[in-house]
């Protein structure tokens, strides 16, 4: 079952059994979590370079099992730097235009309140993504909707599920509900029923 997970026609699958298994491996002790995401990224790092897609899902992993603390309130060029590295990589997983990434990272930094970056980076690192991460956790909670909106933006397919698992990684690094798609239309915030019991 493993193996055929990793094959291409199994791509749809990976991202829900991650969301699966991560829930069931929450109430494990934190020194468990960290020795389980050591060996993960031991493997990831294996051949000397980590790919997109690999990113993406030590991110998700990561985030769901040791989640960050929000730090200090992030300065403007902070949060420029942060975006210009978290737009390029969206770019990059949702095929989009140069125009289309400059139209989404402006309404990114506008929702912020600061000046968009010039531009956004083609080759960012394992490190500087971490970084820029951890910046835009400790936005307001009432921005980071809009943040996972503009990054949203950027899929040419919203169905794709390499960008679906790239968006669910972001919202749980900067402590957001995920966006979803309901039948074709664009990107929505997931918001809990009102009868649901909150998941610690």
């Amino acid at each position: 079952a493993l193996a055929w997970v990793a094959r291409p026609e199994a791509l749809w699958l990976r991202l829900p059994l991650l969301e699966v298994l991560t829930a069931r491996l929450r109430p494990w002790p934190r020194d468990l979590h960290e020795r389980l995401l050591d060996d993960c990224r031991e493997a990831v790092q294996a051949d000397g370079r980590i790919d997109k897609t690999e990113w993406v899902y030590f991110t998700l992993v990561r985030h769901r099992l040791l989640p960050v603390e929000p730090g200090r309130e992030p300065a403007p060029d902070e949060l420029r730097r942060a975006l210009a590295e978290l737009f390029g990589l969206a770019a990059a997983i949702g095929q989009q235009s140069a125009r289309g990434t400059r139209e989404a990272v402006s309404r990114a930094a506008a929702s912020l309140g600061i000046a968009p970056p010039v531009s956004t980076s083609e080759r960012a690192d394992a490190a500087s993504l971490a970084r820029a991460l951890e910046i835009l956790a400790s936005i307001t909670p009432l921005q980071k909707p809009a943040l996972l909106k503009a990054l949203g933006a950027l899929a040419r397919d919203a169905d794709d599920p390499r960008f679906q698992a790239f968006l669910a990684a972001v919202a749980a690094a900067i402590d957001c509900p995920p966006l979803r798609v309901r039948g074709g239309e664009r990107w929505h915030i997931t918001e809990p029923a009102a009868d649901e019991a909150p998941v610690d």
